[in-house]
């Protein structure tokens, strides 16, 4: 349990959700066993999981979902093979969100003019997608930081990084 509340804080830190008794999101947290550098094999076992979620308003993975969140250089999958790879991941995650109906949300390495960023990609099921850099990165220099705060409302309740 401890693990997944680390998720959820990593997704929702200095967050809140401005819910009523009328407002309410059902949220799956999705965390299967990872093959560290094997984005392939990541995704398809998240595609089980995804499969198995019963009516949900909100999915939520954990960061680098498909790499595994450690990115050293000496690892077989470096930062920009990972990076390389943000288009598939990035339709992977919307074609789950259409599929369950839901909001889709884990993040993946970015590239963009030589830095890399751990982004967080919010996937909607009217295929829209809204974008968040994580600006408080754990270790410092294994990824550059964003800048801006990413807000967004579904069914009624409003969620922010």
């Amino acid at each position: 349990m401890g693990r997944m509340m680390k998720i959820l804080c990593l997704f929702f830190i200095i967050s809140y959700a401005l819910v009523s008794e009328a407002q309410t999101l059902k949220v799956a947290l999705v965390q299967p066993h990872l093959v560290w550098g094997d984005v392939d094999a990541n995704l398809v076992a998240f595609d089980k999981r995804v499969k198995a979620c019963e009516v949900c308003d909100l999915i939520v993975f954990p960061e680098l979902f498909v790499s595994g969140c450690e990115m050293k250089k000496a690892e077989k999958l470096n930062k920009h093979s990972v990076a390389c790879r943000f288009e598939g991941v990035k339709v992977a995650l919307l074609n789950w969100a259409v599929r369950k109906q839901a909001v889709v949300i884990g993040s993946t390495v970015y590239a963009h003019e030589g830095k890399f960023y751990n982004r967080l990609i919010v996937a909607f099921p009217d295929s829209t997608v809204q974008y968040y850099d994580k600006h408080n990165c754990f270790k410092k220099g294994a990824f550059s930081p964003g800048t801006e705060p990413l807000i967004f409302g579904y069914k009624g309740v409003k969620l922010a990084t």
